[in-house]
């Protein structure tokens, strides 16, 4: 493992030459300039997600540009926002990322003679790693044209920043990747009692880990209670309780009622495609059966779906 001193753009872009394009970047602060540069400089996917802290406290004192976002949002990218990162992680290609005390600002990337006094290493990530990547992402909240537009007229104004990046934060709806991938329990219970933190993150299937994430399945053991862990963290879910008291208050819902409740509340941005957000519903519909004793569905006759309440 190489240690690499005062590291540069132009260093990240040598590795990014060996070990394949940046797929993401997660850095507290970040600067526009240094960013354009790094997007100028280093091969990366045409879908890139960036996280920052975005803190009143950083916008306002200059750590970070509100310009990022027009920076990345002009290239087909998108930024989120983590009030809560530390880490500087700029990963590559399958299963690499440069660990780094660097920001993506002057004085951390930079060439200047007054930049700070950084390090970095490549690493290779374990199955755990990139749970823990894709857990950061859950977290984070995605910077919006109006959260811009927003803030971008409070720059000035440190009080009206923080009250824009409360709001934005208050996470009032879901997201897709709340709904379970797997078709069933059982999908998940087989992978998760064969899995293993050290494999390569290839070796299980993306709905897997989806699911996985979703359901904070770090915290789970191998053991006869599993379902019980399984059904606990499933049925705790902001949506799930939510629909259930919809459920309960109705007795039925039809399958396209569930589908579009949850379309309206979906805080994605784009938003997923239909037929992808049916799939997901068809898996809930397992989930729920199965885990919740007076939830039910059939097909009454041609009709769709029917989710009942015992």
């Amino acid at each position: 493992m190489q240690v690499i001193w005062q590291p540069t753009v132009d260093s990240l872009a040598k590795q990014a030459d060996l070990y394949g394009d940046i797929c993401m970047l997660i850095s507290p602060y970040c600067k526009a300039h240094k960013l354009e540069q790094l997007l100028d400089t280093i091969s990366h996917k045409s879908e890139l997600p960036v996280i920052v802290r975005f803190t009143a406290q950083e916008i306002a004192n200059g750590s970070t540009d509100i310009e990022v976002y027009k920076t990345l949002i002009n290239r087909g990218h998108k930024l989120y926002s983590h009030p809560n990162i530390h880490l500087k992680l700029y990963l590559m290609g399958q299963n690499r990322a440069f660990l780094s005390s660097a920001n993506l600002t002057e004085r951390g990337l930079g060439e200047t003679a007054n930049r700070n006094v950084e390090v970095g290493t490549m690493v290779q990530l374990t199955v755990y790693d990139w749970l823990q990547v894709r857990k950061i992402i859950s977290e984070s909240q995605l910077v919006t044209e109006e959260t811009y537009n927003l803030l971008e007229s409070a720059r000035d104004n440190k009080a009206d920043i923080q009250a824009i990046l409360d709001n934005l934060h208050q996470n009032n709806g879901y997201y897709f990747d709340d709904l379970p991938a797997l078709e069933n329990v059982d999908d998940f219970i087989k992978v998760f009692k064969s899995m293993n933190l050290s494999s390569n993150l290839a070796d299980f299937p993306p709905e897997y880990i989806s699911d996985y994430l979703s359901l904070g399945a770090e915290n789970f053991s191998s053991s006869s209670a599993l379902l019980d862990q399984i059904s606990e963290s499933f049925l705790e879910q902001k949506y799930i309780q939510n629909l259930l008291q919809l459920l309960q208050e109705r007795t039925t819902l039809n399958f396209g009622s569930v589908t579009a409740w949850y379309h309206e509340n979906m805080l994605d941005r784009p938003m997923p495609y239909r037929a992808d957000i049916k799939k997901r519903i068809n898996n809930l519909y397992n989930w729920l059966s199965e885990l919740h004793p007076n939830v039910s569905w059939d097909i009454p006759g041609a009709r769709s779906q029917i989710l009942r309440w015992k």
